[in-house]
């Protein structure tokens, strides 16, 4: 599957598709292809990146000339962008790695790089060609009610002057066809009917595609909606259309782990910008 530079938020997300590889590069914005977002899929379990798969993670950050290697803790989904000045610094080679920080989000710059191990939840990178920054957010479903897109939005401009200049683009996440929240779900059916009525009353019901009491949040919509609102143009943003659930390789495996699946393996999404 060939990965344009830029995909036309147009074209919705495909359910299934075969993948030819679960190793991709991904040049998302045309104004910057100095940013690039590495995905990797099922070669490999990226769980514990800030743990015990961390030197991995250096590995790979010094293969790709990375100087500042980003390990925000996204586990809390707090929808909160940390200052890259609050990390901590230890040097492994040539790569510095910051952590110790509970964060979904993140700025970089060149040089840089920002690596988040996922199973479902979509990677939010948005990119402003006025001050020419870059932020790279952990989208998970809780960190988008947290009010993380707004954070990451402010964060770059918190003013709604500059905002047209703002590009985004959502990586590897789990299609809605899989991403059920049913009314009738013996223990959380009523913190779904509440979350899907709220988030549709704000936000618009095309964000639940089919039946709305099978709550299949298109997580795409959802982001698109919130940018929307805070001075984004739909026409600025995009995803590569990955179904983490979905999407197979050739031999009929899945080609990226999901948590939905019953699958306790995580991907890694990274996020660069090169020197």
């Amino acid at each position: 599957m060939n990965i344009p530079k830029q995909v036309e938020r147009q074209t919705p997300r495909r359910r299934g598709d075969t993948v030819n590889t679960n190793s991709i590069i991904i040049t998302p914005f045309p104004l910057n292809d100095s940013l690039q977002i590495c995905l990797e899929g099922t070669g490999r379990d990226w769980k514990g990146i800030t743990a015990e798969n961390m030197l991995a993670a250096v590995s790979y950050a010094a293969d790709r000339g990375v100087r500042e290697l980003f390990l925000p803790s996204v586990s809390k989904c707090n929808g909160l962008v940390a200052s890259p000045y609050r990390f901590g610094a230890r040097e492994f080679g040539s790569v510095i790695v910051r952590d110790g920080v509970s964060a979904d989000a993140v700025a970089i710059g060149p040089r840089s790089a920002v690596a988040i191990a996922s199973a479902d939840c979509p990677t939010l990178v948005l990119w402003s060609s006025w001050v020419r920054k870059a932020v790279v957010g952990h989208a998970s479903r809780d960190s988008l009610l947290r009010g993380l897109v707004g954070n990451m939005v402010r964060y770059l401009h918190p003013t709604s002057e500059y905002r047209s200049h703002i590009q985004a683009f959502l990586a590897l996440g789990i299609g809605p066809e899989s991403f059920e929240h049913r009314f009738d779900h013996p223990t959380h059916g009523g913190r779904n009917l509440q979350m899907v009525h709220r988030v549709s009353n704000v936000l618009g019901f095309h964000c639940f595609p089919g039946p709305l009491e099978l709550g299949r949040m298109d997580v795409f919509r959802v982001v698109e909606a919130q940018l929307s609102n805070l001075g984004v143009s739909k026409a600025h943003v995009s995803s590569d259309r990955h179904d983490t659930f979905a999407d197979r390789l050739p031999d009929g495996t899945p080609a990226w782990h999901s948590h939905r699946r019953g699958d306790k393996s995580r991907n890694l999404v990274f996020v660069h910008w090169k020197g």
